[in-house]
């Protein structure tokens, strides 16, 4: 019985795979997802296990200039993935219904590769959780930074590798702007508590990130109810998505926020 789910599993992953975007064969970590779901597993690991255990008899380290260097990156690569992002839907692409296309033309591959790049970016954020670790803050390595941090790399994939470009790629263009507005704030916050006092805005991040996964619902729904050629599968799964992480930023927001607030480390 094992032995005959195992193959019905194998035989599921084959016949979704003939689904894949051909233009992204051979690129990096592109032709599985098991590279995708083993780097998701040692973030997990180095968060949860080896990192607590390598710093449980050290003191913390002093990142400043590390996390002004980071900062000050992360802010530019989101820039850039905010700029190609918006050629598409502010020149290009329809609000209501935007297929993905799937030809080797300039727009076309332009779109498949900022679905790309922004693939890769979720690894890069793994760095964020990294120096918490270093640095010993663990008050800030919650559930939901964690789950978020860990997760996207493997929800992300599927989309260079299926629907590289098209609707959902609104998801990508609206989360790295809201990127660079967080990263940005990360980058001041770093110089010290001098500039405490301009950053009255920090709790707005989080009402923005809350906004944004209602954005991104109310975005794809009408992909359900209007003929478009693309798959209304991934329009469930950004809609879950948007539930889940809505979820999650609220409960983090009204425990922050709005009940009596813990000071952080």
């Amino acid at each position: 019985m094992l032995e005959l789910q195992n193959t019905s599993m194998v035989m599921s992953y084959q016949q979704i795979m003939e689904l894949r975007d051909l233009r992204s064969e051979g690129w990096f970590l592109m032709d599985s997802i098991w590279p995708t779901l083993a780097l998701s597993s040692i973030y997990f690991l180095i968060v949860l296990k080896l990192g607590p255990w390598f710093m449980s008899n050290r003191t913390a380290y002093n990142l400043r200039t590390v996390l002004l260097v980071y900062n000050l990156m992360q802010t530019v690569i989101n820039a850039f993935l905010v700029y190609k992002a918006g050629i598409l839907w502010l020149y290009h692409y329809d609000w209501i219904c935007q297929p993905v296309d799937y030809t080797e033309s300039s727009l076309g591959l332009a779109a498949l590769e900022v679905t790309y790049w922004y693939y890769i970016s979720k690894f890069v954020d793994f760095f964020d959780s990294f120096f918490f670790v270093l640095r010993k803050k663990w008050s800030h390595l919650t559930v939901l930074h964690i789950v978020h941090h860990g997760g996207l790399p493997i929800f992300v994939w599927f989309g260079p590798r299926f629907v590289g470009g098209g609707h959902t790629t609104f998801c990508g263009f609206l989360n790295a702007f809201i990127h660079v507005l967080m990263y940005t704030y990360y980058f001041l916050a770093a110089f010290g508590p001098e500039m405490q006092k301009f950053l009255w805005w920090k709790r707005y991040l989080t009402k923005l990130q809350m906004l944004q996964f209602t954005i991104f619902g109310l975005h794809s729904l009408p992909m359900l109810f209007v003929e478009c050629d693309y798959p209304k599968v991934y329009c469930y799964i950004i809609i879950g998505h948007g539930m889940l992480y809505f979820a999650l930023f609220a409960n983090f927001y009204l425990k922050a926020y709005i009940s009596k607030p813990k000071k952080l480390d």
